[in-house]
């Protein structure tokens, strides 16, 4: 596991922070590419420009550069890079050009792999053991070959609670909610036993417990 990490971290190799950063956006197209080819539906890739430590590192604009264009890429709601899925740019080299208002040791590369919205306020057990499921073979996508032969099924997963109001948990015996802003990891024998919970979808996300 700790190589599907270290992959993880690599997304871009000899990256320089300064006032502009320049990504290969073949780093990109390759973890997107991965993601497809895990054929999942409920599973979303992000990446993000994110501060290191209590530095400052705000994103001013975000720009794809393909030979000799550039168009304007959008930053979302949550700060992540929304980066298109392309062949040809990477078959272009083409490179992502961030920002920012950091310094080179101010701004850190993150990638976060993470459900998607649930589609209603009402999660039922059955949507968190596939969500579970999902996150397992991409990351077993992600560590590649030979790695995934050797790799453990997680562990369970991390459910995020971002709303300001506490989520309501029926089946289990030891836990009947998460309380507004915490976090709250289930084990793959306990998801099998959650019968719902109620949750602010746009506020509530789920990553994967190690």
């Amino acid at each position: 596991m700790k190589a599907v990490l270290a992959l993880l971290a690599m997304l871009v190799p000899s990256i320089t922070f300064a006032d502009t950063i320049a990504l290969e956006y073949g780093g990109f197209y390759d973890r997107l590419n991965s993601l497809k080819k895990a054929e999942v539906n409920l599973i979303d890739v992000k990446f993000f420009v994110r501060p290191a430590a209590q530095d400052s590192c705000e994103i001013s604009s975000l720009t794809l550069i393909n030979k000799k264009h550039r168009q304007s890429l959008m930053v979302g709601h949550d700060g992540s890079l929304m980066v298109p899925f392309d062949r040809r740019l990477k078959s272009d080299r083409a490179l992502l050009e961030v920002d920012v208002d950091g310094t080179e040791t101010s701004c850190n590369l993150a990638i976060s792999i993470q459900s998607k919205p649930a589609l209603s306020s009402d999660v039922s057990g059955d949507w968190l053991m596939s969500v579970y499921q999902q996150l397992d073979k991409v990351y077993d996508r992600f560590a590649g070959f030979p790695m995934r032969y050797f790799r453990d099924p997680l562990t369970g997963v991390t459910l995020h609670n971002e709303s300001d109001e506490a989520i309501v948990i029926t089946g289990l015996a030891t836990v009947s909610s998460i309380a507004a802003h915490s976090t709250l990891q289930l084990s793959s024998q306990q998801l099998a036993q959650v019968e719902s919970l109620s949750v602010v979808p746009q506020h509530f996300k789920i990553t994967a417990w190690f």
